[in-house]
């Protein structure tokens, strides 16, 4: 799937987010089809508003991502460099970010546990299943 980054303006870019929130808000785009209508579980309500701080108009998290990087943030300019050194691409960016917010951030490892498994709790046996033999 190509990515259609289109040239926005610079002021367009929400202030205040780093690139480990646009990777955690491309993230709670991908899994949004798998939130309940109830309210969601506290993971997937840390990603929802990873989003929300991105994309405050509802338009994806791609809508202001050209800005951002036109502009990014102070804890983000490591990573531009090496990502200049190296050629990374944007996506390989955004895996690097995700990588970091998962080994730094105790919500954003839930979080992310949370959408490769969200039914994890569900599937593991209980200690009595396990001793009887069940």
């Amino acid at each position: 799937m190509a990515a259609d980054l289109k040239p926005v303006p610079i002021d367009a870019a929400p202030v205040g987010v780093s690139l480990r929130s646009y990777a955690l808000a491309g993230l709670a785009e991908l899994a949004q089809a798998n939130v309940p209508t109830s309210s969601p579980r506290p993971e997937q309500r840390y990603l929802l508003d990873q989003l929300a701080a991105v994309a405050p108009t509802a338009r994806g998290f791609l809508a202001t991502l050209p800005a951002y990087l036109y502009a990014p943030d102070e804890s983000d300019a490591r990573l531009g460099r090496l990502a200049s050194a190296f050629g990374l691409t944007v996506f390989e960016q955004l895996a690097v970010a995700l990588a970091s917010a998962v080994e730094d951030d105790a919500s954003a490892t839930a979080s992310c546990s949370n959408t490769v498994r969200p039914n994890a709790e569900a599937r593991r046996p209980s200690r009595a299943s396990l001793s009887s033999g069940a």
